[in-house]
């Protein structure tokens, strides 16, 4: 897709102001600068730092929380036994939280609110959300009843 570009004036000619009118825009005149949003709007950046603040305070926890056991239980099949029993919520939440699903979904749901508006976002956000309730609930209650089969 190319614009024709128009050409330029002679060195001869004088260069007259634009007939368009003031609030139009002309053509191939770039389109006029975005509104910074409203004050109870919240921005991309301000989002992304809010998640980031939030890993970094994860982040702090379980390394507290490691501390913690190792001072009060130290090494022994107790904590071997957790350590295990942990990893899979830890696996499910890399891949739903961090992982490759936030990935996927950030941009689609913010593909989905420019096309079609915040209630559509909206509706999305809560499908996935039910989706990922319904199947963590699944695999927590197999979790459950096999759980001596798993340790």
């Amino acid at each position: 897709m190319s614009r024709e570009v128009p050409p330029l004036p002679d060195d001869d000619e004088p260069i007259v102001p634009s007939a368009v009118p003031p609030g139009e825009i002309a053509a191939g005149a770039p389109p006029p600068p975005i509104p910074p949003p409203a004050g109870g709007e919240v921005t991309l950046a301000r989002a992304a730092g809010i998640v980031s603040l939030a890993t970094l305070a994860s982040r702090a926890l379980g390394l507290i929380r490691e501390q913690v056991f190792a001072a009060f239980f130290g090494a022994g099949f107790a904590v071997d036994a957790f350590q295990v029993a942990f990893r899979i919520p830890n696996l499910l939440r890399d891949l739903f939280a961090e992982g490759a699903m936030s990935a996927a979904f950030v941009p689609t749901l913010t593909q989905v609110q420019e096309k079609h508006g915040r209630e559509a976002a909206m509706r999305l956000a809560n499908l996935v959300m039910n989706f990922l309730l319904v199947t963590v609930s699944v695999v927590c209650l197999l979790g459950v009843l096999f759980a001596d089969r798993l340790v």
